[in-house]
């Protein structure tokens, strides 16, 4: 084997770290290089002792010559420890530090950046989806630039429906403090004189209270009959919610990328963008309308994008223009420091 692969849970949990993952090992797999996946079951990111010897049991038997790239919502919290005494070459893909997560309080920020930093100490390389989260490691958490590794993620670019009556609004994200949806409902309050429709797809499966409180949210506001959250959705059913989409809105207070902006982006839909995280490092001027992750910076932009056709018409050609990287670029990226 070239390099062992780990992430834990399963490959197929709609999200776009998971969609990475999936991308990197299909990628690896048409090049010929030779990488063994391997799923950690356990409740990361927060494992247990019994979860860390499941982990053991399935990363001993690695020759030592071999890099573990191991996913970072597992080897962000896994102890410096348990790394040292397996003693393997370590490499980590961070997508965003768990510790800027919206919501945790300041005791859950504090333990969860200690627990990166030592982890990272331990990181021959650290693999990263966005120059800004490279900056913020390098940072926050002192990781040494040479052991930076920039590995985009790929775009897909949806195909598009011929508009029909009112338009709709789509926005894509699991359904979690971070993602700011209730910001989003917030600002579509402010624009409810306008015509639109919205749909929000992503799960709340790994926060049910956020999922609860949205929905309270938008039946209080008396948006039930124009804003439908659908869940997670894959496959053509995705397919047919971006084809159907006349805009779409990014609400994100933080983004270690912002993959589903990107493919909206990328498939020429006139969009309103949270520029928090790395999104405002890579967004051109005049792809979007750049936002706050305010309710008024947000309503303000979404009214601007409703009302001027012309406007909606050049950030869809500015959006497609964009040169993103691909998928089998960033995998050869990665492979190039194991061969």
């Amino acid at each position: 084997m070239t390099a062992v692969f780990v992430y834990p849970g399963d490959l197929d949990q709609p999200t776009g770290g998971y969609r990475y993952d999936a991308a990197l090992l299909r990628e690896w797999a048409a090049a010929g290089v030779s990488v063994t996946a391997i799923s950690l079951p356990g409740s990361y990111p927060h494992p247990s002792e019994a979860d860390l010897a499941a982990a053991q049991a399935l990363l001993a038997s690695v020759p030592a010559d071999v890099p573990i790239l191991i996913d970072g919502l597992a080897f962000a919290v896994l102890p410096g420890a348990w790394l040292d005494r397996l003693g393997k070459r370590w490499q980590a893909l961070i997508h965003h530090p768990l510790c800027l997560e919206t919501g945790l309080d300041p005791a859950q920020a504090a333990a969860l950046e200690a627990g990166e930093r030592e982890a990272l100490s331990r990181a021959e390389l650290v693999v990263v989806t966005s120059r800004a989260t490279g900056e913020t490691l390098h940072t926050l958490f002192s990781v040494p630039e040479n052991k930076i590794l920039l590995a985009p993620p790929g775009i897909i670019r949806y195909r598009r429906a011929a508009p029909q009556g009112v338009p709709m609004i789509l926005s894509v994200g699991a359904i979690s403090p971070r993602k700011n949806f209730d910001g989003l409902v917030a600002a579509l309050a402010m624009v409810q004189d306008l015509a639109w429709t919205a749909i929000i797809v992503g799960s709340d499966a790994h926060s049910p209270e956020t999922g609860a409180a949205l929905r309270a949210q938008i039946a209080a506001l008396g948006l039930g009959d124009r804003i439908t959250l659908t869940g997670a959705l894959t496959g053509p059913a995705l397919e047919d919610a971006y084809a159907r989409a006349a805009f779409y809105a990014h609400a994100a207070h933080y983004e270690g990328f912002g993959m589903a902006l990107a493919d909206a982006l990328a498939s020429g839909l006139p969009t309103v963008a949270s520029t928090g995280g790395a999104v405002g490092d890579w967004l051109p001027e005049g792809a979007a309308l750049r936002a706050t992750p305010t309710a008024v910076s947000l309503g303000e932009n979404l009214r601007r994008l409703l009302t001027d056709a012309a406007l909606a018409g050049r950030l869809a050609e500015a959006g497609r223009a964009i040169e993103f990287p691909t998928w089998a670029g960033s995998a050869a990226k990665i492979a190039e420091r194991w061969v």
